[in-house]
């Protein structure tokens, strides 16, 4: 164990009072990464974190374009459709034939 990790301290809020702990005991305890609290630590402000989230806020660089979906769909509903022959009066649903096969709809693609 470092030093550093034995030295530093965390306040925890108990019942109105303030109380320190060991890092480790601290970190343990909520299953945390130390650089976990120290980023939430340097964006503190009065013990109230204020940090914004930031997750989910950028366009992974390898996400399929809205183009491309709409072409696969547009491929996909040009083939014919059936309904189902088990439960026609309760359903709407439409399905691809039988003999059609993701497989199948690939080799034709080319």
């Amino acid at each position: 164990m470092k030093r550093r990790d034995i030295v530093r301290t965390n306040m925890l809020h108990v019942e109105g009072r303030v109380v320190r702990v060991c890092k480790k005991f601290y970190l343990d305890t909520l299953s945390i990464g130390r650089n976990t609290v120290d980023v939430s630590l340097k964006k503190s402000t009065l013990d109230i974190y204020s940090g914004a989230d930031k997750r989910g806020k950028h366009v992974p660089a390898d996400k399929t374009t809205d183009k491309a979906v709409d072409l696969v769909k547009e491929y996909i509903n040009s083939f014919p459709l059936v309904e189902s022959h088990y439960i026609r009066k309760t359903s709407q649903k439409k399905y691809l034939a039988s003999g059609l096969s993701i497989q199948k709809m690939f080799e034709l693609y080319g």
